[in-house]
């Protein structure tokens, strides 16, 4: 599997003698260098992606109940979660509604080798730092798991032993610091990463989130927002919501088949696997020279090995189509439709 800085190749190139200066929303900012951004998931000293809630391609929300959410997060439990653009720091993650003293943030950061934790060996001191405004106090976690929400978890470290902190219900910094102490099992595939509410039913606003190497909570590295959509776009490389009749693709009719087309679409960005998880919503044409044929489902092509590429498997009753011909997939006066493939964690 490639690794995240061969996405971001021709975006950003740091090499060993430069260092840059970003400059985060609140006119603050960070200098880092190559020997701090080597083998992290983003290439950069924050291990987050979308640490500062930019990216938002299923829209603004609500989202509850365990359903994605803010790209690269997910909204636990009971937990709802909406886009919020804060006067001072921009756009934030509102929380609110949980029933349960539980997770009020939930994520997770890919492993570059499952079953591997080279990124966090343990011994290693790690600081995580979160910018909220919130009526209740809260803490973070840190578990390995096989998925987000996976099988096997091993904590990170202790955080049952850590302070909770904040409920101040005013814009504040907290940090905590944290060696490492737990290893991964076989099967782990990232680190899942959060926020524990002490008390339930709390309102919490958050932004720059922040996982650093280190002991010091460092000013909150600010990315540019194509390369933090990049990242995000290669765990969901496909959010394609089209207006009437809008276009999604085109391909072929199967061969020998008047049922089934196979049409292929292009990803932004490199997904990082081939295993994907396929939403559709609203009506779909299948268009062939002049003739219209309505679409009744769709599969994945399990035989595509181009991780660039959708190959999306097209089927419409009634027959019809004649094999080999050239073909197009679209929305059927539908302005809601949308083509969703999601490669997250």
């Amino acid at each position: 599997m490639s690794t995240t800085r061969n996405i971001i190749e021709g975006i950003k190139n740091v090499t060993s003698d430069v260092s840059a200066t970003l400059n985060t929303k609140a006119n603050q900012s960070t200098t880092y260098t190559k020997t701090e951004v080597d083998s992290k998931p983003t290439g950069f000293k924050n291990y987050i992606i979308n640490g500062n809630f930019d990216v938002w391609q299923r829209g603004d929300g609500s989202f509850t109940g365990w359903n994605r959410s803010c790209d690269m997060n997910i909204s636990p439990d009971t937990t709802v979660q909406s886009k919020y653009v804060d006067n001072t720091y921009g756009n934030c993650i509102l929380c609110t509604g949980n029933s349960t003293a539980d997770a009020v943030l939930y994520s997770a950061i890919e492993l570059t080798t499952v079953g591997n934790n080279s990124q966090f060996t343990v011994g290693k001191t790690f600081t995580f730092s979160v910018l909220i405004k919130s009526n209740i106090k809260v803490k973070p976690f840190f578990v390995f798991r096989d998925g987000i929400a996976g099988a096997n978890p091993v904590n990170l470290f202790d955080f049952t032993s850590i302070a909770y902190k904040g409920g101040n219900n005013v814009w504040e910094l907290l940090s905590w610091t944290f060696t490492v102490s737990g290893n991964t099992t076989s099967l782990n595939n990232c680190l899942a990463y959060g926020l524990i509410g002490e008390t339930a039913n709390g309102t919490s606003y958050i932004a720059q989130v922040q996982l650093e190497e280190g002991s010091v909570a460092t000013p909150f590295e600010q990315r540019p927002y194509g390369l933090e959509l990049s990242l995000c776009q290669r765990h969901l490389p496909l959010n394609i919501k089209a207006g009437y009749y809008g276009s999604y693709g085109s391909g072929y009719v199967a061969i020998g088949s008047t049922t089934a087309a196979t049409i292929t679409i292009p990803f932004a960005t490199t997904s990082r696997s081939l295993v994907y998880s396929l939403l559709t919503n609203g009506n779909f044409d299948l268009v062939v020279g002049n003739a219209t044929f309505t679409v009744t489902s769709f599969s994945i092509d399990t035989n595509n090995t181009d991780s660039r590429v959708l190959s999306l498997g097209v089927f419409c009753s009634g027959g019809g189509l004649t094999g080999g011909s050239a073909c197009t997939l679209r929305s059927a006066n539908s302005p809601g439709s949308y083509i969703l493939v999601s490669n997250e964690l």
